[in-house]
């Protein structure tokens, strides 16, 4: 094969910067409305060209390398209502830009674009250009999926103003009537693959049948193997089990998200609409809402408390579920701990050597207790699910989670089932409290610089990685000063 050296020369050059959406780091609840107007100000003052981004979220089908923001669907009649809002916002940002400011880029990302019907295309680019001032040269570009793109849709994006195309074309290795039956499920309507119409609790139960189920598959490949060639060959096992359910869709429908499951609790948008829900929180309210006199503004201001009130009735239902599962789940292991079984397995883990000679089946019993904990974990697992409301197999990191879980352990107690507990609470409150912790301490010693220093600015966009920084430190205290855990094991003879 001859390679053209002078046309790799020619492109290897970085691409324009399309995606114009800040970080996640950026992302915060304190940003007013007052910081939003003072940080377009600033803004103006450049007066650098405008590149404009649009985000068009929606796609019938998830690809398996996809990162971004997006809603799975198949009904395009969701597209007029997003275009709908999208001109609000055009006009609202247009009244705080400068006018003297010209566009040089315009880029349709999402999700996938071409989602949108020709007309709604042709639609959005003539609003756009009505309502922003075009330099003489523009560079105009869509990505779209080559697999449902048409003639019309691509006059339409000319028409848009679209002259270049990013296709990310991708194609499934394998076909056949499996793949086929699988697509033909619409998770988007239907909601689930399967269930027997059972109620979606059981899934919990089926969920601690499978996990346990592998686990013995996995247990009779891994469990001969020594303690650290163990711990490897189940990251490895657990790294391939995840990469084919994200990549067979004939057998898990892949990185194509399971959308819209059933609920043990109700979803929020239901709620709200729901009457005895909506009385409920107006009789919690009532004294801040006889302040409001305007009928207008009372209704508004009710709506605005049903929709907040509406996420924490969820939050308190699921929490309560998840408590009953533990406090049965700690009764169950308390029980267990102290039984004849739970002696054998406490000698089994200080001298398998003494147990094996006592006649133990040792193998046997790491085998049971690995089946055991992973049913647990398929229970937590399907817990998550359901309280999602989507399955979603590529967001899903071994690696990841297992050092997070192997930590909670650790800082809790290993031996013990309380402190375990405690570990999970201590280590995930951490997790999640960090980087505002992080920005905080920034702000707070950094408070004499300019916003726009050098060392400032590069401390507040590595934010999100001050979890590790500080999930490494507390570990490394938790070992040094109390090697045991929080909570270490106590054994009382009963």
């Amino acid at each position: 094969m001859k390679v053209d050296l002078d046309l790799i020369r020619k492109y290897n050059v970085p691409g324009p910067r399309y995606t114009s959406y800040p970080p996640a780091t950026h992302f915060t609840d304190e940003v007013d409305k007052d910081a939003l107007m003072e940080s377009i100000r600033k803004n103006n003052e450049t007066q650098r060209d405008l590149s404009l981004y649009y985000h068009l979220p929606f796609c019938e089908s998830l690809c398996w390398f996809c990162g971004c923001t997006t809603v799975i669907t198949k009904d395009h009649s969701r597209s007029e209502n997003y275009l709908n809002h999208i001109d609000r916002e055009m006009d609202l940002m247009r009244e705080h830009l400068n006018p003297d400011r010209k566009v040089v880029q315009v880029h349709l990302g999402g999700g996938t674009p071409t989602f949108l019907q020709p007309d709604e295309l042709r639609r959005l680019g003539n609003h756009i250009r009505e309502r922003f001032q075009f330099g003489e040269r523009v560079e105009a570009g869509a990505e779209i999926d080559p697999r449902r793109i048409t003639r019309d849709t691509i006059q339409a994006l000319k028409d848009a103003g679209a002259a270049k195309v990013k296709a990310y074309i991708t194609h499934p290795v394998l076909s056949g009537p499996a793949i086929e039956n699988i697509e033909a499920v619409d998770p988007a309507k239907t909601g689930f693959l399967g269930g027997f119409g059972l109620p979606i609790v059981f899934s919990w139960i089926v969920g601690a049948f499978f996990a346990g189920g592998l686990a013995f598959v996995v247990g009779k490949v891994a469990l001969g193997l020594r303690a650290d060639y163990l711990a490897i060959a189940t990251l490895l096992i657990s790294e391939i089990v995840i990469a084919i359910i994200k990549h067979e869709d004939w057998l898990s429908r892949g990185v194509k998200n399971v959308i819209g499951l059933d609920r043990p609790v109700p979803y929020e948008v239901n709620l709200q609409t729901t009457e005895w829900f909506i009385n409920l929180v107006a009789k919690f309210n009532s004294s801040k809402l006889e302040l409001i006199s305007n009928i207008a503004d009372k209704q508004t201001a009710l709506n605005q408390l049903v929709i907040e009130g509406s996420s924490v009735f969820v939050k308190l239902c699921y929490s309560g579920l998840f408590l009953v599962v533990v406090i049965a789940l700690l009764i169950v292991t308390q029980k267990a701990l102290y039984s004849p079984w739970g002696r054998m397995m406490r000698a089994i883990r200080d001298n398998e050597e003494a147990a094996n000679a006592m006649g133990k089946n040792v193998v046997k019993q790491h085998l049971l207790i690995f089946i055991l904990g992973s049913a647990i974990v398929g229970i937590a697992g399907a817990m998550l699910v359901t309280q999602d409301g989507l399955f979603t197999p590529g967001s899903y990191r071994p690696m990841r989670y297992t050092f997070l879980i192997w930590v909670m352990v650790i800082v809790g107690g290993s031996g013990n089932n309380f402190g375990a507990i405690l570990g999970g609470f201590a280590v995930w409150f951490l997790w999640i409290e960090a980087a505002p912790i992080a920005l905080f301490l920034i702000n707070l010693f950094t408070a004499g610089m300019a916003d726009t220093h050098a060392l400032k600015v590069h401390l507040i966009e590595s934010v999100p990685y001050f979890r590790y920084l500080m999930m490494g430190l507390g570990l490394l205290l938790i070992m040094r000063y109390r090697p045991k855990g929080i909570l270490p094991e106590k054994i009382e003879i009963k």
